[in-house]
């Protein structure tokens, strides 16, 4: 057999095995989120007044793969990390296949309501069975396809990419959208402030902060989140301020102890998604007499992959308020 035979079947082997182990890692991740609705519930949105549409479930289910290849590619382990880049990578060499994915003009308008969401859950086997096997069928049925997207030649590897089976970390995407959802219909903002560094607060004895906990969060009753990646301070906060935030505060610590987010999948993203990083750094200097709103725009893709990179911060659908920071 001739190089170029070779090199083809051996690529069809690589995909065939890559989307199989993904599509059971799938089915991990929705059986691992279904088992964190009820402690997202309890925390959070114990009257489940939390709502939305069920095809953006299923966005954020598929879409677990992007925060393995992003953020939280230092715990998950490298197998799946690298899966994943792999993943992203071949995605944003073929469009076709993220239509296939995710496509568009036949969104489910059906709504899930976090009463029922485990029902929900249950229910979408057979629909992301379908869509992963309908971006394989592209793959393997359409030669310019097939091209792109083993272009970059990882699955000519002699150990080609997979996912194992009970891939960690696959279902953050979803659980990060339903905290989020939670968080808001209950009546939750973020409030965030630029230009503070983790040593300002330890000076700070109002905060109590004299260091971070392992998710970031400031160990004091502040219930303060900073970001290293964009150097903003963050708190989550009822709509509209109180005089006490034990509350918020109590929902953020156990949000992150739990798993249900991180604070840059949560926060950081919610920024990115409500346009904050668009306004020049300068003008966060002019100090502010309100707090300015940052509210998610309308229409705005939850997840999407283009030549340029993948963007997931939509996810994330709080609404922001900018304090700015005057030293």
């Amino acid at each position: 057999m001739t190089a170029q035979p070779h090199y083809i079947i051996f690529n069809i082997y690589a995909l065939n095995q890559f989307f199989s182990t993904w599509y059971t890692a799938m089915a991990y991740a929705t059986t691992q989120a279904g088992l964190a609705v009820d402690g997202i519930v309890q925390d959070v949105d114990p009257n489940k007044k939390a709502s939305g549409l069920k095809e953006e479930i299923l966005t954020a289910l598929i879409a677990g793969f992007a925060f393995l290849a992003g953020p939280e590619a230092a715990v998950v382990g490298q197998a799946a990390a690298a899966g994943a880049k792999v993943l992203v990578t071949a995605l944003q060499q073929a469009p076709g296949v993220v239509k296939a994915l995710w496509p568009q003009g036949t969104t489910d308008t059906q709504n899930w309501q976090m009463a029922n969401l485990k029902d929900t859950l249950g229910s979408l086997d057979k629909e992301i069975r379908g869509r992963i096997n309908a971006a394989l069928q592209l793959v393997m049925t359409d030669p310019p396809t097939f091209l792109d997207f083993a272009a970059n030649g990882q699955f000519s590897m002699p150990s080609p990419p997979s996912l194992d089976e009970q891939t960690a970390n696959l279902d953050e995407a979803l659980k990060t959208y339903l905290l989020s959802k939670a968080l808001d219909a209950n009546g939750y903002d973020v409030l965030l402030q630029i230009g503070q560094n983790r040593q300002h607060y330890h000076s700070q004895a109002q905060a109590g902060c004299n260091f971070y906990t392992s998710t970031g969060i400031c160990n004091g009753d502040s219930g303060i989140w900073h970001s290293n990646n964009s150097n903003a301070d963050y708190i989550l906060a009822p709509k509209g301020g109180t005089a006490d935030n034990s509350q918020a505060v109590t929902i953020t610590k156990n949000a992150f102890e739990k798993g249900y987010s991180s604070g840059r999948a949560l926060f950081d993203a919610a920024a990115t998604c409500n346009g904050l990083w668009d306004t020049p750094r300068e003008a966060w200097k002019d100090g502010l007499t309100t707090f300015q709103p940052y509210p998610r725009p309308e229409g705005v893709q939850l997840f999407s992959v283009s030549r340029t990179g993948i963007d997931f911060s939509c996810l994330s659908q709080l609404t922001v308020f900018l304090q700015a920071y005057n030293p």
